[in-house]
């Protein structure tokens, strides 16, 4: 399976939208009895995903007022370790998406 970003921003899917159609292909090539397989899915995939797509804009957002490397490490470690700022910055919907992501994309 070939994943195109391009392709899942017009078809308006979500992240569970995507999950869901490689585990019904790896479903239904088990099935088959074909228990291998090659998923390529993009780097930049989450930014041609509608909610993650407004998360990144508001953080870029959030970083581009910051114009010194200190400056900007030390708002990345605010919003990293207190959800508090995080909360403060972002807007309820980047907040409630931002605060499910694991913490290595987080950083």
């Amino acid at each position: 399976m070939c994943i195109i970003s391009e392709e899942c921003a017009y078809r308006g899917e979500s992240l569970p939208d995507i999950v869901r159609r490689i585990s019904d292909l790896v479903m239904d090539r088990a099935a088959q009895g074909k228990n291998y397989g090659c998923v390529l899915i993009p780097e930049g995939l989450l930014s041609h995903v509608s909610a993650y797509k407004h998360l990144i804009l508001e953080l870029n957002d959030i970083f581009r007022e910051i114009h010194t490397h200190d400056e900007r490490l030390k708002l990345f470690e605010e919003l990293y370790l207190d959800d508090n700022k995080a909360r403060e910055k972002l807007t309820r919907w980047s907040y409630s998406l931002y605060i499910t992501l694991p913490d290595f994309m987080k950083r």
